[in-house]
């Protein structure tokens, strides 16, 4: 039975429900991390503006940092 000890760092928790939660702070942080990994942002930013949705947006920024943060107390979207 694997233990607990094995597990990788946890991941970075986003409260949505507040200030950190709006559109213009998760492209900005998407933004810095893409720098502070040395990934490319453009692509991203390309997508998540083409995108013109909020609850897509989210989507792209847990693809593609779903590694290293955790988006806590998300809105529903009721479009779907």
């Amino acid at each position: 039975m694997p233990d607990d000890t094995t597990k990788g760092p946890s991941k970075i928790p986003i409260d949505m429900s507040g200030p950190n939660g709006n559109i213009f702070s998760i492209m900005g942080l998407a933004k810095q991390v893409c720098k502070d990994i040395g990934k490319e942002f453009e692509p991203i930013q390309k997508e998540m503006n083409d995108s013109g949705d909020y609850f897509k947006v989210l989507e792209i920024f847990e693809r593609e940092f779903g590694d290293y943060y955790e988006l806590e107390n998300k809105p529903k979207n009721n479009n779907i």
